[in-house]
């Protein structure tokens, strides 16, 4: 299976030091994400957040979107048309949430963003995964 010898290739490359465990999370889930969306390519990140990125309700410019929060606060959550937009609920550290984009949903039911963590010394670790043209190498 290409994405068990990719992922921790990629992950090595990336500069993490003990790719053994978090390989191990994501390749199981790449791999049953891949099967459900019927698509033979992903577009995998790690990324490494410290500031108020994504801080905005917003539906991605993609069909579907994989969000797994790994270290630090997770992903909130509102429904699109309420009013205010109040955080009405968080994915936990091993979460998995799946997001329909813009690309399959135009008027989107479900919208997410960064939890607000600017100035805070929080870091978080978010897995991202896409249906897409290849495996991108994790940032850190």
């Amino acid at each position: 299976m290409a994405l068990a010898s990719a992922i921790p290739e990629a992950l090595r490359s990336a500069g993490y030091p003990d790719v053994g465990a978090l390989a191990e999370a994501i390749v199981p889930l790449a791999s049953d994400f891949a099967a459900l969306m019927a698509c033979d390519a992903l577009r995998i990140r790690l990324d490494v957040i410290e500031t108020d990125a994504c801080r905005k309700f917003h539906a991605d410019q993609v069909t579907v979107r994989l969000l797994m929060p790994l270290v630090g606060p997770g992903t909130q959550w509102v429904h699109a048309n309420a009013e205010p937009q109040v955080p009405e609920g968080e994915l936990r550290i091993g979460d998995v949430g799946l997001f329909k984009g813009r690309v399959w949903a135009e008027e989107p039911v479900i919208l997410h963003r960064s939890p607000p963590i600017a100035a805070t010394g929080i870091t978080r670790l978010l897995l991202v995964i896409d249906p897409g043209s290849g495996l991108s190498s994790p940032s850190q």
